[in-house]
């Protein structure tokens, strides 16, 4: 209340004191000054409720920050208006002893409490980002009234995580994250909370589960690091599972969870219990893949259809190409039935269509070359970039043959085509004696010569390094026991083939010239490059190739074919 000397104004969000009386206060210097320090820490508890309040009131925070709300009210009632409230009982009120209270009060408790509010505020900070912040707030605090309700609020808080955590990997639902302060969000709940500053992750792979669910960094709380990935594949296995129909055996493990599995669990134990619990959902996905995709053999064929290990498939696909003459029109003409009729008839040339496992697949031109490439007519002799994927509808399959894998597999599968159809168009050119120049027939014939000697000595190098590493890779294969040990077999054959074969990052440039070299002769055998103009423009490509893999001092068996 206001006297006839001390005033109080409110002025939108905070309070300000001030002196009505200018002759008052120079007669009592001393007492204003005593209760300048009680008037600061009123304004600070003042301020420390308002926000208090917004925050309670605003719902999108969630079931934490309300937590945090509720104690830091708690504690305010206990340990500062009963402090007060005592001192105002007292008979012979001592100024002096006002001043020692609201000082004790103001630094011990709220001011660091209003700055802990006022940066949740203002950050906007939830969820998994709230307990990290009160993890870091109390490393920075040694009084133990402070420390102890930052440890019941954070206590609270990483409860509530448990129980949401129960409800993802039982159901693959998350009912109870009602203000998105998990971190991974069921993006159908979008329109109860913005948050658009997050940094998103997850969609990668499978666009069903991905367009539902994503996993958001800032909100994983630190403990939680070593299984957050376990935690958003438990979600997706179980989410797989149920779509695909899966059978009740399998899927029972999940809605037996109970939040009693986790109850009085330390952190490192609950993480634990997490990769235990995940272990078994990951064998359980692998079962039902087994049952309903034959997977295990299905990765045992996957050499052969991006590598054409033991056939050449992709010769054919290379002249089925060019004798439907899919090369001269327009991309936008070539549809998916086209390239996936001519992928299938080039499967059963090479006697790929014995299982069912070719059904998987599909053609593609890549989406970037139709950006680029829009409206226009590809130049005779070149073609956009072809991707060999999983198909469309059974892209369930990608949980087990994510990007990471399927992305080198897919490179080396281009690589392949190029370089058969040159050999395609070059034989239809050479043997065929089609459009033969001969006054430089010696010359021509050398040349095609070495170009063909380059280009198979390349690929067998190519297909003898992963036949090398196959039979290793099958043996290990039939050990896995769960989905993600099939996903990191695969990942160590790849690595190891794409290493050796000389077709990784750091032999790029390789890659690159030889594809670059094989266009030049696919110009020259569809007669818009002449022989001559053909002998300049592969030149460069060659002397940058030679300089490049005799540079390298690791290029070992790969020189042979350098060597023109």
């Amino acid at each position: 209340m206001n006297t006839p000397f001390i005033q109080c104004v409110q002025a939108e969000n905070k309070i300000i004191w001030f002196w009505s009386d200018d002759f008052f206060k120079k007669q009592n210097a001393n007492l204003c000054r005593w209760l300048d320090d009680c008037f600061r820490m009123a304004t600070t508890l003042f301020e420390l409720q308002l926000i208090t309040t917004r925050l309670r009131n605003d719902k999108t925070r969630g079931y934490m920050i309300n937590v945090f709300c509720s104690f830091v009210i708690r504690f305010l009632r206990k340990n500062v208006f009963d402090p007060l409230d005592e001192l105002y009982k007292m008979e012979g009120k001592n100024l002096l002893t006002l001043q020692k209270c609201c000082m004790d009060l103001h630094a011990k408790f709220l001011k660091p409490l209003f700055r802990i509010a006022n940066q949740i505020e203002k950050e906007d900070i939830i969820g998994g980002e709230f307990i990290n912040f009160l993890f870091d707030q109390k490393a920075l605090h040694e009084n133990r009234f402070l420390t102890s309700i930052l440890d019941d609020i954070i206590s609270l808080s990483i409860e509530r995580y448990y129980q949401i955590i129960v409800e993802w990997v039982s159901s693959c639902t998350l009912a109870l994250d009602v203000g998105h302060e998990f971190f991974i969000w069921d993006l159908r709940k979008q329109n109860v909370v913005d948050r658009s500053s997050f940094d998103v992750t997850g969609k990668l792979d499978w666009s069903d589960f991905d367009n539902y669910f994503i996993l958001i960094p800032q909100l994983i709380p630190v403990d939680f690091l070593p299984v957050k990935d376990q935690i958003f594949k438990f979600g997706k296995y179980l989410y797989t599972m149920r779509q695909q129909n899966a059978g009740l055996t399998l899927l029972s493990f999940h809605y037996s969870l109970e939040a009693s599995v986790f109850k009085n669990l330390s952190l490192g134990k609950f993480c634990d219990k997490i990769n235990e619990l995940f272990e078994k959902c990951s064998t359980n996905t692998l079962e039902h893949f087994k049952q309903k995709y034959d997977i295990i053999n299905f990765a045992k064929k996957l050499p052969s259809f991006f590598i054409g290990l033991n056939t050449n498939w992709i010769y054919e696909l290379g002249e089925l190409f060019e004798k439907n003459n899919f090369t001269n029109i327009d991309i936008e003409k070539l549809t998916s039935n086209k390239l996936n009729g001519l992928l299938t008839q080039a499967f059963r040339y090479a006697q790929l269509d014995t299982t069912m496992h070719y059904k998987y697949f599909e053609l593609n031109i890549s989406p970037f070359t139709k950006i680029k490439s829009e409206g226009i007519t590809p130049k005779k002799g070149t073609f956009p970039a072809l991707e060999l994927n999983i198909a469309q509808n059974n892209h369930v399959l990608k949980l087990a043959f994510p990007a990471k894998i399927l992305e080198p597999y897919r490179r080396v599968f281009f690589l392949l085509f190029v370089i058969n159809r040159a050999r395609y168009l070059v034989h239809m050119k050479f043997y065929l004696r089609e459009n033969f120049n001969n006054p430089w027939a010696v010359q021509e014939c050398a040349t095609i010569y070495l170009f063909n000697r380059l280009i198979n000595v390349y690929q067998e190098y190519i297909c003898g390094i992963a036949a090398k590493e196959y039979n290793n890779f099958v043996k290990k294969l039939e050990k896995v026991k769960n989905l993600d040990e099939l996903v990191q077999v695969q990942l160590e054959y790849i690595h190891i083939f794409m290493e050796n074969a000389k077709l990784d990052q750091e032999y790029l440039p390789i890659r690159q010239l030889i594809e670059g070299i094989a266009n030049q002769f696919c110009l020259y055998a569809c007669n818009e490059l002449t022989f001559f103009e053909l002998n300049k423009s592969v030149s460069p490509f060659v002397g940058k190739l030679k300089t490049f893999s005799f540079n390298k001092s690791k290029s070992g068996g790969i020189k042979k074919s350098f060597v023109w």
